[in-house]
């Protein structure tokens, strides 16, 4: 069987992971920073830190499998797993 290269795509998850932490953590400190010194900007910028917080997490759970297309993270009911090491689809190992 032939091996694929899909280093183009697990590049594509680090960067979503990066920017997943980074405005979960930067979010943290902008804030912190924002409120204590202008007080009417610290609200407004708080829901614009959710809003991307979450957008953030979104585009990292719905990360496509590099080998079938579909979800790499596999919602379950209540969460999805970020953290596992293979596609429940196709048995893809991550960072292949």
């Amino acid at each position: 069987m032939q091996e694929q290269n899909y280093s183009t795509q697990w590049k594509d998850l680090r960067m979503r992971i990066a920017t997943f932490f980074v405005s979960w953590i930067g979010g943290f400190f902008a804030l912190a920073t924002l409120s204590s010194t202008f007080k009417n900007v610290g609200g407004w910028f708080g829901v614009l830190w959710f809003i991307a917080f979450f957008v953030a997490g979104g585009r990292w759970s719905s990360f496509p499998c590099p080998r079938c297309g579909k979800k790499f993270f596999k919602p379950s009911a209540w969460s999805v797993n970020q953290l596992i090491d293979k596609c429940p689809h196709c048995g893809l190992q991550k960072w292949s």
